[in-house]
């Protein structure tokens, strides 16, 4: 279910409802907080249900800019920089997904998992490393098949993003990603390799040779 929201107002109305919450943008203060604490200014506000409704909306393709107060506590400062340019459109193809990727982290909703497994075929690699550091945090094993997609990623941060989701939902099919790791030439990869294998161990009960 999308939201309906007024950019003009800074109004979110949900579909069927009979009135609109004016939502107010972050003081100068708030924009210098946290991801974490910004997310939790606008779940003061909305809720978390509702912010993650929100944040899958975006993911899903949503126009950032149908609210744009409610982009400021998703984006903080960066989202603030971002809006005064006169080149927005451009800039603002991608980030807003990732802001609402992120956000997920700090308020989440079960819902938001559709638009979470579709964001691993984005075509930003940020937008998918969010993504999978939602799914590891929270658990969620239906998109690790397509996050394997990304364990060969030209970027060490990345594949060591995948390892991470496989360790905290992988099965043993997915062991063999993991032995890899180890032999990766980037000390970081090679350390997510190593504690994906260790809570493999733990999780599935079984001893892996590495």
């Amino acid at each position: 279910m999308r939201l309906a929201v007024s950019r003009a107002e800074g109004l979110a109305l949900r579909p069927g409802e009979g009135h609109a919450v004016r939502l107010p943008g972050p003081s100068e203060q708030q924009l210098e907080g946290s991801p974490r604490e910004l997310v939790g200014a606008l779940s003061v506000c909305w809720g978390d249900a509702r912010v993650a409704e929100y944040c899958a909306d975006l993911l899903e393709g949503a126009d950032p800019m149908g609210c744009p107060e409610a982009l400021l506590y998703i984006g903080g400062r960066g989202a603030a920089g971002l809006l005064g340019r006169d080149d927005r459109q451009e800039v603002l193809r991608y980030w807003p997904r990732v802001w609402a990727a992120r956000a997920l982290r700090y308020a989440w909703s079960p819902s938001a998992v559709p638009a979470l497994v579709a964001a691993l075929d984005d075509e930003a690699w940020r937008v998918a490393e969010q993504a999978m550091k939602v799914m590891t945090k929270y658990e969620v094993g239906e998109g690790v098949e397509a996050a394997l997609a990304w364990v060969d990623h030209p970027l060490p941060r990345v594949r060591a993003t995948v390892l991470g989701l496989v360790a905290a939902v992988g099965e043993s099919e997915h062991v063999d990603h993991v032995l890899e790791g180890l032999q990766d030439p980037d000390p970081q990869v090679r350390r997510a390799a190593e504690k994906a294998l260790t809570r493999l161990e733990r999780r599935l009960d079984v001893e892996l040779q590495p």
